[in-house]
């Protein structure tokens, strides 16, 4: 289009490389005009920059010498492509790691016993963990809400409940990567992609694996820990951040097109909806020897229930009116209770092991705060073929240990 109207290669290069730019970046140089100009709206903005371009247009096309428009784009050529290659230099450590640690991995499941045994009698085990879901004192001391009858009714049924479990971090991909590899391999500090890496290939899945269980992910568990969806039913998986943006959102949300981007809150809706109504119906898991991992970003914001399970018109992440986290925390109860109780009366010779990762964070709200230790504390409960099972004070990480090592899975 540019070089339509200049005519000139060199000329219509510097207009489309300072267009993209500003298409690329509209999000934040639109905020920077609105903190000076309050009032300007988008449309107002875009019309402002359309006129700009005209001018800048009009200005390279009459007043750069074909010299000097070539002179410019080989230096923005060289900025450009020296960033590139500074970009590419300092991703080899990461590049390198990655390969490193996928090979004493690949080193590690094949320096791992694998167990012989042809047992069919091992019981069903149902591993669940809802994200952000909060001690009874933490709600309790923040919300004024007692949850008490929730685990009352759980200890009824035959779990064994702990009330003052902690975990050492508040971060979900440390505590849940440390989960499934049953040891601390990781911790806040760790890249994003060795953490990955260690979900991907984790000692708890193979260990069973290894030993003949069959491995059913659901909900977002089969996005957290790269699991083929061999549920059978159709249970949305795309990745997402805490806050509902896509991988579309993450690479076009600062663009112009920012505007038009919606959040894909209704497959995140979906994604838990499915998840709950897949735990409700154990009958799916026919024999022994099932392994059910549910990892399920609830009650964590966005808010999309209220207490009674209405959807909201709006997801929304308002910390401060404590309706939302309450509303949703007590809906996600009540779901909780619905599953463990149709398991544990078609199964009652199986294991469920219910937990949270942390409490409440309010992370996406600065100015909402809770005590660290308070948000350490998690939801740690499990259900051993209704016999006792003493977990006070375990870990989440410890709890699992326990089970493992006095089903013989692990020492």
């Amino acid at each position: 289009l540019f070089l339509l109207i200049t005519k000139n290669i060199f000329k219509a290069a510097i207009i489309a490389n300072i267009t993209t730019l500003v298409v690329l970046n509209y999000f934040i140089i639109e905020k920077v005009v609105q903190k000076v100009f309050p009032g300007l709206l988008y449309w107002h903005i875009i019309m402002l920059f359309l006129l700009i371009l005209a001018h800048i247009v009009w200005f390279v096309s009459h007043k750069f010498t074909t010299v000097l428009s070539y002179t410019i784009i080989i230096v923005i050529c060289a900025v450009f492509g020296g960033l590139i290659l500074i970009n590419g230099i300092t991703a080899m450590p990461t590049i390198v790691n990655k390969i490193v640690i996928e090979k004493q991995n690949k080193e590690r499941k094949s320096q791992e016993v694998h167990l012989t045994t042809q047992e069919t009698n091992l019981p069903n085990i149902f591993y669940m963990i809802f994200d952000e879901y909060s001690t009874n004192d933490f709600m309790q001391k923040y919300y004024n809400y007692d949850n008490t009858a929730f685990t009352n009714e759980l200890e009824r049924i035959g779990f064994n409940v702990s009330y003052d479990s902690h975990n050492n971090s508040t971060m979900s991909s440390t505590v849940i990567t440390n989960y499934v590899n049953l040891d601390y391999v990781v911790d806040d500090t760790t890249p994003s992609y060795i953490k990955e890496q260690f979900r991907y290939d984790n000692k708890l899945f193979n260990t069973m694996e290894n030993i003949g269980y069959k491995i059913t992910g659901v909900g977002s568990a089969i996005s957290a820990f790269g699991m083929e969806d061999d549920s059978g039913e159709k249970l949305f998986s795309d990745a997402k951040t805490a806050d509902g943006k896509t991988m579309t959102h993450i690479l076009f949300g600062y663009t112009m097109m920012y505007p038009f981007m919606s959040k894909s809150y209704t497959i995140e809706q979906e994604t838990i909806i499915n998840a709950l109504t897949y735990l409700k119906n154990p009958k799916r898991f026919s024999g022994n020897m099932n392994f059910v991992m549910s990892y399920v970003i609830f009650p964590h914001e966005p808010f999309y229930f209220d207490a009674n399970g209405n959807v909201y018109a709006s997801p929304t992440s308002n910390w401060k009116d404590q309706k939302y986290y309450l509303g949703q925390y007590i809906y996600a109860t009540k779901q909780i209770r619905e599953i463990v109780n149709s398991i544990v009366q078609e199964d009652p010779e199986c294991i469920i092991i219910l937990q949270s990762d942390h409490s409440a964070r309010a992370s996406t709200d600065e100015t909402v705060r809770f005590d660290t230790s308070d948000m350490r504390g998690i939801l740690n409960a499990v259900y051993y073929r209704g016999e006792p099972f003493d977990i006070s004070g375990l870990s989440g990480l410890d709890t699992i240990n326990k089970v493992l090592q006095d089903l013989g899975i692990v020492k």
